[in-house]
This record gives C-alpha cells, sequence and structure tokens, in this order.
C-alpha cells in the first residue's frame, strides 16, 4: 500500500526553489512565505505545533 503525497503537508526549505511546479500545491508551505530567518529549531516548533502533520523538506548540505 503507498501513501499519497496529497495527504501530507509539508513545509519546503528555504534552499528549496519556491517555484518549483512539484511544490506549487496547496498542501506545501514554502518557509520563505513564513520566515525566511527561522533556525532549524523554529521550523520543527512550527510543524509540531500546527497540528503536527507538516512534513519538513530541507536541502542537504554536504
Amino acid at each position: 500500500m503507498t501513501s499519497n503525497p496529497n495527504n501530507y503537508r509539508f513545509l519546503v526549505d528555504v534552499n528549496l526553489p519556491k517555484y518549483f511546479s512539484y511544490f506549487n500545491k496547496d498542501n506545501f508551505m514554502h518557509i520563505v512565505d513564513l520566515d525566511p530567518r527561522m533556525s532549524d529549531k523554529e521550523i520543527w516548533e512550527y510543524a509540531i505545533k500546527n497540528s503536527g502533520a507538516h512534513l519538513v523538506l530541507p536541502r542537504m548540505h554536504e
């Protein structure tokens, strides 16, 4: 059984492109629209506080 991504809400990292067509759906919120200066801790706290229904999509740095 596969999960449908439309059943989830996502927070998109500020380092990911806001206008990438995949992220332009109702269940995606770009952190830039909240506060681009949010720390990682603040992002996780926001995700938990807001129904815990957000999955955070970070950009990984090597």
